[in-house]
């Protein structure tokens, strides 16, 4: 056995960086577990909306997302960036997550207080439910951004299977059988409350248990300014966002009451479980590690992504239009009729988002956050000023005014990315083309109703899901070789990944 030399580790020393021990062959499972997360949200969340929407009214579910909004918006602020830096920083210890977490935990206690004082004591309590919703709001904060940076950690270790079963276990435990229960027991909006509550908690606990190799008491004042390096931008980013979608539904709500909130944010999360289902097995996966990739290659392949979201989020985008009017009062039931409309003429939001989300973490990836929160800011300023304009017009109103607004911000990040990057703007239009091509090809198997000619929505999303299907083939054949590139690129990243995690293994075992 050869003598250790001064950079090889003792035999008995813990592995010097994250990804520790047990998670040390994750990353190839990565993939198969992402795509499952994806179908488990897909088939969950659903579930939840159909069992909870028969028991509980529109109202209900509005002043549970206004709450929700609160907590999601505030909770952005209070991480302050570091999860983001969590999954991004080129090198990172246990330290690195210990001062993580404690970072995370001080700043949601500050934000609760500061919510507590600025609702109770600035705006004045009401004596109604929205007091004891903004109570839970300030009780959950803190929790609630460890939550964020324990998904981050998870992400960055690839232990994409933990995050899959936490979700299921907390959607399953909390959102489904104990808001079931207690609505059914009259506890009406904090039926939803406490199976938030304990959805939360449970991944929560879940994952704190399965990094507990990467947990340490001894926080790093070094970490910590590393953590949060360019926090404003990538905070200010974030919130600006994260408030364009979430912080509708407080406006929303106090313009057009609960019930139009909640038709609202229903709208909106099918939109989100779609997008988990299509755009987060490759937002969770491809991006974050091309951030640990160096080279020029990394706008080009974006684009290629973005191809992919096209060709995937635009025809499922035609057949929830087509769908919808059957779809809705089927599975949710009678009361949410009003959806309908909003729903068909903001599904096209499905592709906006899903784009401007790769965009979005492929700005991180390279570190041009600072042109990214400008034009966050603007985005949120100009669907909060469509908002305002629609609003006395009704939620289809809303939903029209949200699009348009989506099309010019999605216009405005392209031009922000050609700025930052090498990639000229018709190229990433290009790249959308051919999910155009088969988002058309779908549509144009509705022609017959342009002649008063109607087979039933069943037969119409038949035909389109025909032609899309066909159309998809085709581009697939033409641009297989282009195609490819994204499925290489996640191969080879993983391999690499793996790689890396195995050295301090590798390493004691030569020793």
């Amino acid at each position: 056995m050869s003598a250790l030399s001064p950079n090889t580790p003792a035999p008995d020393a813990p592995p010097p960086r994250i990804p520790g021990r047990r998670g040390a062959s994750r990353p190839v499972r990565a993939v198969p577990w992402t795509i499952a997360n994806a179908v488990f949200q897909l088939l969950s969340k659903f579930g939840v909306l159909i069992v909870l929407s028969r028991v509980l009214s529109a109202a209900e579910f509005g002043l549970f997302y206004i709450g929700l909004a609160i907590v999601v918006v505030i909770g952005t602020v209070a991480q302050m960036g570091i999860a983001t830096n969590v999954v991004f920083l080129p090198e990172a210890t246990r330290r690195t997550v210990a001062s993580a977490l404690w970072l995370g935990f001080g700043s949601g206690l500050v934000w609760a207080g500061l919510t507590w004082f600025g609702y109770f004591h600035l705006y004045g309590a009401t004596g109604g439910t929205m007091d004891g919703i903004m109570l839970a709001v300030v009780a959950y904060l803190p929790f609630h951004v460890i939550f964020l940076v324990l998904d981050a950690v998870s992400r960055r270790m690839f232990r994409f299977r933990e995050l899959a079963v936490s979700d299921l276990v907390g959607t399953m435990l909390g959102s489904l059988l104990v808001a079931y229960v207690l609505a059914l027991l009259g506890w009406s909006v904090w039926a939803l409350v406490a199976g938030q509550a304990v959805y939360g908690l449970i991944r929560m606990g879940f994952l704190l248990w399965t990094n507990r190799d990467m947990l340490s008491p001894r926080p790093s004042l070094a970490d910590a300014r590393r953590l949060t390096r360019g926090g404003l931008a990538i905070t200010v980013s974030e919130v600006a966002n994260i408030a364009s979608v979430y912080g509708t539904r407080p406006l929303i709500g106090a313009y057009l009451g609960p019930a139009a909130a909640g038709l609202w944010a229903r709208y909106y999360q099918i939109i989100v479980v779609q997008l988990c289902a299509l755009v987060d097995p490759i937002d969770r996966l491809v991006l974050p590690a091309l951030a640990r990739r160096e080279g020029d290659g990394i706008t080009a392949r974006v684009v290629a992504l973005i191809e992919v979201i096209s060709l995937l989020t635009l025809p499922a985008a035609l057949v929830t239009i087509v769908i919808s009017p059957v779809a809705i009062p089927l599975a949710f039931g009678p009361g949410w009729e009003r959806l309908i409309e909003p729903m068909q003429i903001g599904a096209i939001a499905l592709f906006l988002r899903g784009v401007d989300k790769v965009l979005l973490s492929a700005t991180r990836s390279t570190g041009r956050m600072g042109a990214r929160a400008v034009a966050q800011v603007v985005q949120f300023l100009l669907i909060f000023g469509a908002l305002l304009i629609a609003m006395p017009y009704g939620l289809p109103a809303v939903a029209a005014g949200f699009v348009a607004t989506q099309v010019v911000c999605l216009g405005l990040m392209i031009a922000v990315w050609q700025v930052s990057s090498s990639i000229s703007a018709v190229l990433v239009l290009r790249a959308m083309g051919p999910g155009a091509f088969v988002g058309a090809s779908g549509a144009l198997a509705l022609t017959p109703m342009l002649f008063g000619v109607d087979f039933g929505p069943l037969a119409q999303t038949a035909a389109v899901l025909i032609g899309s299907a066909t159309a998809f083939l085709i581009v697939l054949i033409r641009r297989r070789r282009m195609l490819s590139t994204p499925v290489n690129d996640l191969i080879d990243l993983l391999k690499h990944a793996l790689a890396t995690s195995l050295k301090p293994r590798l390493a004691r075992t030569e020793g």
